[in-house]
């Protein structure tokens, strides 16, 4: 049985290469939203692994996150940004809320070395 991965990116082209290099070793569900994530997160739970971009419109990654955390704990979750001072100010003044946080760009190799290790947790 595959692990159920959930990219959140509102770059559809960054999902659609996503979904064609993980999907041979995962169940890859893709969201363009905070909100469409959580719709998903409620009909395929239980997902293993959530990984979304910090910027995005109406709901950024943090908050995703902190939801994904309240309704759905089981889930890690991987945090993205492209601006490395955000991740820091996120790691700083935020409580431990998430397993990793990744800058964009990220290679595949590095990604799916932390998809592992929040698998093995």
């Amino acid at each position: 049985m595959k692990h159920k991965l959930l990219f959140v990116d509102d770059e559809k082209n960054i999902l659609l290469a996503i979904r064609r290099h993980f999907r041979q070793k995962y169940e890859i569900y893709l969201a363009s939203s905070g909100i469409e994530a959580l719709e998903l997160l409620e009909k395929e739970e239980p997902i293993d692994v959530l990984i979304t971009d910090y910027f995005m419109p109406m709901m950024n990654g943090i908050t995703l996150i902190k939801k994904t955390n309240e309704s759905f704990p089981n889930t890690k979750c991987i945090l993205l940004s492209g601006n490395t001072e955000i991740l820091n100010t996120i790691e700083d003044n935020e409580s431990i809320i998430y397993f990793k946080s990744l800058s964009k760009p990220c290679s595949s190799f590095e990604l799916e070395n932390n998809i592992q290790l929040a698998l093995s947790q």
